[in-house]
C-alpha cells in the first residue's frame, strides 16, 4: 500500500498543468506567523483566488503544510539523483 507522500509524489508526476495539486513557498508567501499559548501559534499564507474559492465552494481540496529541514532534503535530493 502506498503512502500519503508516494502518491502525492506520483500526483506531482502526473499532474503538469498544475491543475491538481499547487505549491506556495516559504518564506514568499508568509503574510503573518505568530507563536501562541500552550505550544500553538499560527501561520497566514497568501494563496491564489481560485484555491480560496475552490476550498470555500467544494470538498475536492486538502490542505496540508509541509515542514521540512533543507539541508536535510538537499542531502537525500543528492543520494537519489
Amino acid at each position: 500500500m502506498a503512502d500519503n507522500f508516494q502518491v502525492l509524489s506520483k500526483m506531482c508526476e502526473q499532474d503538469q498543468t498544475g491543475e491538481f495539486q499547487r505549491a506556495y513557498m516559504a518564506p514568499d508567501n508568509f503574510i503573518e506567523a505568530k507563536t501562541g499559548k500552550q505550544g500553538w501559534g499560527f501561520i497566514k499564507m497568501a494563496v491564489d483566488n481560485k484555491t480560496i474559492l475552490e476550498l470555500m465552494t467544494s470538498r475536492k481540496l486538502a490542505i496540508v503544510l509541509m515542514v521540512y529541514d533543507i539541508d536535510e532534503f538537499k542531502r537525500i535530493k543528492k543520494e537519489t539523483e
